[in-house]
């Protein structure tokens, strides 16, 4: 019980945080119906005499609404999840408010009575519990007046698990049925045309990583992505897209070797000795593993370089067409993967990508 009051006094708190409504837009999308976001878009004949929803012609040539969500399918995805949450979230806080209203119509007393009743029935906090909070919150106590705004919080905490108390049993009391469906994560399609590969291109399983090579992080990811490999050797083909951050001066010269790597066939050698250790950091770093490599390329003159640099400025592109915001994030056969998951939540994704193509077979 305590568990479930904590939760909802947590999501009371989100509450104030949630995405403008403005989402609502593409509240149809919580349905998951297919071709939803399009019940006025124009249409074309497909084959067997379908009539296919379009986004727009040129020149008479009509270009598919479901072309448009394949290729923003990650970002529209997140939007229902966004329109979803505010219809979950709105759905329960009336389901709280008709039970109120309920329970105290029985009672023949308002809302408000119930409530104050409510409030009203909470043991006074003690000192003990005050300074066993400040023993558990040193800092709080450098706050003028501290004790009495303690006391205020803690009367106050206790005030709303009672409340949800109440609303907890009278919801195990009634039969709630709710039909809200969250959307499906859709398979992307990525553009894959000029990425480093390793792999045959027929492998059941293909993983598009986007990682910035001189962070812990992508670094991390990669190890476990070739963990992966070496546990299903054959099945795996992975494809690289560099994701730097923004106005990472080391992270945009690591993207830019990585590109320069790549157009001599050196990649997967600066990708594997980049990753076995904790990132890099210097620059010096760079020019020394670029050295050992062979890879013909100053890092000083990285900067201007435009080839590197178009190469780096296409894998954005990528990313943000995708939908991508930051690395490690991969795509399992089209399947998101937040990089931060683990090895092993990575290898359950692909046994059961891998369990469909066999089931296909």
């Amino acid at each position: 019980m305590m568990n479930r009051i904590r939760q909802r006094i947590r999501q009371r708190i989100r509450l104030a945080s949630l995405v403008p409504l403005t989402l609502l837009f593409v509240a149809n999308g919580c349905q998951d119906e297919p071709n939803s976001t399009a019940s006025t878009a124009k249409t074309a004949t497909a084959g067997h005499g379908i009539a296919a929803p379009l986004a727009a012609r040129i020149d008479g040539e009509p270009i598919p609404l479901e072309e448009i969500e394949r290729s923003a399918g990650w970002r529209l995805h997140r939007a229902r999840l966004d329109v979803h949450l505010i219809l979950e979230r709105e759905t329960e806080r009336l389901i709280d408010e008709r039970l109120l209203e309920q329970h105290a119509s029985e009672r023949g007393i308002a809302v408000a009575a119930l409530l104050e009743e409510v409030a009203s029935d909470v043991a006074p906090v003690t000192d003990p519990e005050i300074d066993q909070y400040l023993a558990e919150h040193p800092t709080d106590a450098s706050i003028d007046a501290a004790r009495p705004r303690i006391r205020h919080y803690l009367e106050e905490r206790r005030r709303i698990e009672r409340r949800l108390a109440l609303i907890d049993r009278l919801r195990d009391e009634a039969q709630i049925e709710t039909y809200l469906e969250a959307p499906t994560r859709p398979r992307i399609e990525l553009d894959l045309d000029g990425a480093p590969t390793r792999g045959q291109s027929d492998a059941p399983i293909t993983v598009v990583q986007f990682a910035d090579l001189s962070r812990d992080e992508s670094a991390r990811s990669t190890r476990e992505l070739s963990q992966l490999e070496r546990a299903f050797p054959g099945r795996l083909r992975i494809v690289h897209r560099s994701l730097p951050r923004e106005r990472d001066e080391i992270g945009l010269l690591t993207a830019q070797l990585a590109a320069a790597a790549a157009q001599q066939d050196r990649f997967w050698a600066l990708r594997d000795q980049l990753t076995q250790t904790s990132g890099v950091r210097e620059r010096t770093e760079l020019e020394a593993i670029a050295t050992s490599l062979n890879i013909d390329v100053s890092v000083s003159h990285l900067g201007g370089d435009r080839k590197t640099l178009s190469a780096v400025q296409r894998d954005l592109k990528v990313a943000h067409r995708a939908g991508v915001r930051r690395a490690p994030t991969l795509f399992v056969n089209g399947r998101y993967f937040m990089g931060l998951d683990g090895y092993e939540a990575l290898r359950a994704l692909v046994l059961e990508e891998l369990d469909d193509v066999d089931r296909a077979d």
